[in-house]
């Protein structure tokens, strides 16, 4: 037996619209593997090694220039083992160019485990990044990024970082934009 409890993300208008959603504004949204790796993360027991992590994010085209943006995993390489992180922030990129668009984001969140000096476990990351989408109408997506991630409490360390991430868009559909 199940029993679950559901809520409605559309407007109530649109829902009810018969047929319902068939007018709005599709936006980008793409799903990524990512492979962080950070430079020299500092262990509570005062030493210090790189990490390169594992994970999925996850953007959402807000309209312009602007997108939402999230982001978790786990330590794969390194003495880590069991640390994790999971964060969310805004972004913002270019046109695409000759189908590369470049852009940056700002990320706060939490991460802790494997015995990684992070305080009370806030966190935050900016990027700066460049992505291959290819031509036309191609949803493959390779972006590499380099950035500072940052532990906000306790020792407050600091550690440059480097991701690769391919994935892949696909358009949902939202509010019709405003006139």
């Amino acid at each position: 037996m199940r029993g679950s409890l559901a809520l409605p993300l559309e407007k109530v208008s649109r829902i009810l619209n018969t047929p319902p959603l068939e007018s709005g504004t599709v936006r980008a949204q793409a799903l990524y593997l990512s492979m962080p790796y950070f430079k020299e993360f500092k262990f509570k027991d005062g030493s210090k090694d790189n990490v390169t992590g594992l994970g999925i994010g996850m953007t959402r085209d807000f309209g312009g220039p602007w997108y939402g943006v999230a982001h978790a995993g786990s330590a794969a390489l390194g003495k880590a083992g069991a640390f994790s992180y999971g964060m969310f922030g805004l972004g913002a990129q270019s046109p695409k160019w000759n189908g590369v668009r470049v852009g940056a984001e700002a990320l706060v969140g939490a991460a802790g485990g494997g015995g990684v000096a992070v305080g009370g476990g806030a966190v935050s990351q900016g990027e700066m990044w460049a992505q291959w989408e290819g031509a036309g109408r191609d949803r493959l997506r390779v972006k590499v990024g380099v950035g500072q991630w940052k532990a906000l409490g306790g020792e407050k360390q600091s550690t440059p970082m480097v991701s690769l991430n391919v994935g892949w868009a696909f358009g949902t559909l939202g509010p019709a934009a405003q006139r």
